[in-house]
């Protein structure tokens, strides 16, 4: 039986009032009410051509992530690859980086076996990755430590101090949810999915002093009956009522990242993390414009993979990251936790854990074979793994090893996929196969190497290329 509306005022917003509302909450204050109109109008296209494109992902009510809850504990920033390597070493891992990265670039080389072409050539492509790293650098630069830190606030009100000084807005979750989506959309997310705060998902708590060779300066991260969020000396406080996360999903530009694991490709990784930080923060001060607590987040706060898994962007694959049906795993995570009313996303299926056992093309493909080759288990690998979990457990302390040595960072694993191609039929209708016809896994592969897909593209192609804002391909944006 429908329930009654007691007020169609209190219980609804057209377009004009949303309009209203996002121009504090996206800083548009400058824009015009039809631009903005037209510009919600486009993301309103943008997600439904998005559940166009996954009409043939199955949904499932169980969650798919298998967790012994006997063992399994919440995990801690401490033991993140960049933080425990740097203290197997004995400096922050990007100090033997970087020497590397100045040997490499006298060299015109932009890693160890890498020729770009002469010292000015390299020098360019390095700018270019510096150049697309400042966006990172201004929304945290990646996100590891730096909870409730600058833009990263938990309690940050920007342009929605005299919005959120009104009552909270008390609307239906499935128009919150509706709204919440478009708002991600506008802020830069290619994908935006929504499930509940699972707990075991929240780091137990984070290093202060990151990429430190020193004993780990940790705060405890904590859920407490507080009104707001809050901060002592030894602990984050994120109110009990904060129960969603919404979570999104950027794209990489394949073409960049194809180039790995030279300077080229660390230019799509620098846009990807560029992008996140500004999709989060910008969604977490539209929530709060509507009266609500948003907690953004980067790589910070919480696991994004298994909250992205269980809000429907995608599936794990064999090399730790999540797949998405559009892009493969050629995307960066983030998320904004909040206490906003939401209608949770299902997880979804479309054949990646069936082909990815078979496939290994990123464990071969892997230049410091930190990827496995073996099947799921339920043991971690060293402590950075987090056991109790049924997966794919990978030693990231040994990439770290390749990215210092080569002086530059890598995404093989993505560039490599299977799933990490083009928008155009033949693909679709490979990734079609793929979940509805198992047997034809070794015929995919087989093509997948024939055709040279994974093949190292050149890293002065940048200056060649017809690139779309972001690097994107000219006929992708926007999807």
């Amino acid at each position: 039986m429908k329930k009654e509306k007691k007020d169609n005022k209190k219980t609804s917003m057209n377009r004009r009032q949303f309009a209203k509302a996002a121009l504090g909450g996206l800083g548009a204050a400058a824009a015009s009410p039809l631009a903005l109109t037209e510009a919600i109008a486009k993301a309103e296209a943008d997600e439904k051509k998005v559940q166009d494109f996954r009409k043939n992902c199955v949904t499932t009510v169980e969650n798919p992530i298998l967790v012994d809850e006997s063992r399994y504990q919440r995990f801690s920033t401490a033991n993140i690859a960049f933080n425990a390597y740097s203290r197997d070493i004995g400096e922050s891992h990007w100090a033997p980086y970087g020497r590397n990265l100045i040997k490499n670039l006298k060299q015109g080389k932009g890693g160890k076996d890498i020729k770009v072409g002469t010292f000015d050539d390299a020098r360019a492509v390095n700018g270019l990755e510096a150049a697309m790293q400042s966006g990172n650098r201004l929304t945290g630069n990646h996100g590891e430590g730096h909870e409730n830190r600058g833009p990263l606030a938990w309690d940050n009100h920007i342009t929605s101090a005299d919005l959120g000084s009104f009552p909270k807005s008390e609307l239906p979750p499935e128009e919150f949810t509706k709204q919440v989506k478009i708002a991600a959309r506008l802020g830069g997310a290619n994908l935006v999915g929504v499930c509940k705060l699972d707990h075991k998902w929240v780091y137990e708590s984070t290093q202060r002093n990151v990429y430190s060779p020193d004993t780990p300066e940790t705060q405890k991260i904590v859920f407490r009956d507080v009104d707001r969020p809050q901060e002592t000396k030894d602990e984050l406080i994120i109110p009990s009522k904060v129960k969603y996360a919404v979570v999104m999903a950027v794209e990489m530009p394949r073409t960049l990242i194809q180039s790995s694991p030279g300077p080229a490709a660390g230019i799509g990784d620098a846009l990807g993390y560029s992008r996140m930080g500004w999709a989060a923060i910008a969604l977490a001060e539209y929530i709060r414009c509507m009266g609500y607590t948003a907690i953004p987040c980067k790589n910070d706060t919480a696991l994004s993979v298994p909250l992205a898994i269980e809000a429907g962007i995608g599936e794990p694959g064999r090399m730790g990251v999540i797949i998405t049906p559009e892009y493969g795993p050629c995307v960066r995570l983030c998320k904004v936790l909040t206490d906003m009313p939401l209608v949770p996303d299902k997880p979804i299926k479309f054949g990646v854990e069936q082909f990815c056992n078979y496939c290994k093309k990123c464990a071969r493909e892997c230049p410091s074979k930190c990827i496995t080759e073996g099947e799921q288990t339920w043991e971690p690998r060293n402590e950075c793994n987090n056991g109790g979990v049924k997966k794919w457990y990978n030693d990231y302390k040994k990439c770290l090893g390749f990215w210092d040595e080569n002086g530059m960072s890598c995404t093989n694993c993505v560039a490599v996929c299977p799933f990490t191609k083009g928008d155009m039929w033949a693909h679709h209708f490979t990734e079609w196969s793929i979940d509805n016809i198992h047997a034809s896994h070794p015929i995919w592969l087989t093509l997948d190497d024939a055709f040279g897909y994974g093949q190292r593209r050149e890293d002065l192609d940048v200056f060649k290329r017809d690139f779309a804002p972001y690097g994107m391909d000219p006929d992708k944006m926007p999807r």
